[in-house]
């Protein structure tokens, strides 16, 4: 494939999830996101402020906020976190320009 074909094969998938969002199908939108996660169903740590506990990366919110079930219910609630860094397989973090509320994938 050419690069001219690639740029425009990218354009057109990018012009086409732009008028998912402007649409405002964001179910679609949700959906894609579970279905490529690397965290969803996956143990987490989760940091707020001096705060840290352990849960299990259950869902995406309505939101696009992670929906995390706390280890330490025993109803088993689930929690949003907002601004999430995860740590995907391998070991690395995403970047975050805020520390507030950070999530990382447990070994």
């Amino acid at each position: 494939m050419s690069r001219t074909m690639l740029v425009a094969a990218l354009y057109n998938a990018l012009e086409d999830w732009y008028r998912v969002f402007r649409n405002g199908e964001w179910s679609r939108i949700l959906d894609c996101g579970r279905q490529w996660s690397a965290v969803l169903g996956q143990p987490v740590e989760v940091q707020s402020g001096d705060q840290r506990w352990w849960g299990l990366a259950w869902d995406l919110d309505r939101d696009g906020s992670l929906l995390v079930r706390d280890e330490q219910d025993p109803c088993g609630g689930l929690l949003p976190v907002m601004c999430p860094s995860a740590r995907r397989p391998g070991g690395w973090y995403s970047p975050q320009s805020s520390r507030e509320g950070f999530v990382n994938s447990a070994d």
